[in-house]
């Protein structure tokens, strides 16, 4: 469960243990061919991965984050396939979904 609503303030920082159920539960809904692998978090940092037959994805961070697609153990950052993504790096709700809106457009 989000311990904070990050609705009201979509620019607010996103705390470790929130941005993983986030991201979990956006890839219930959106992108449920992959599946969970792994996830962490200690004090601020943080990652979760998902994997389908052919690709890894890896989101971390902690008041910044990436993604980054992972094909045959070679890492792609997301924003070499769209460059929108650099401008959205701080940890918040808004951003945070526009990556996953951007990974579920890339995959769907």
């Amino acid at each position: 469960m989000v311990k904070k609503n990050y609705i009201k303030n979509p620019k607010r920082i996103v705390i470790s243990e929130d941005a993983i159920v986030i991201i979990q539960n956006y890839f219930k809904l959106n992108l449920s061919k992959f599946m969970l692998i792994s996830k962490n978090h200690n004090g601020p940092f943080w990652c979760i991965k998902f994997s389908n037959d052919e690709v890894k994805i890896k989101i971390e961070g902690d008041a910044g984050f990436t993604a980054k697609i992972i094909i045959e153990e070679t890492e792609y950052p997301l924003w070499q396939f769209n460059r929108e993504v650099g401008n959205k790096t701080e940890t918040n709700y808004e951003n945070i979904l526009f990556i996953l809106d951007i990974l579920k457009d890339f995959f769907n």
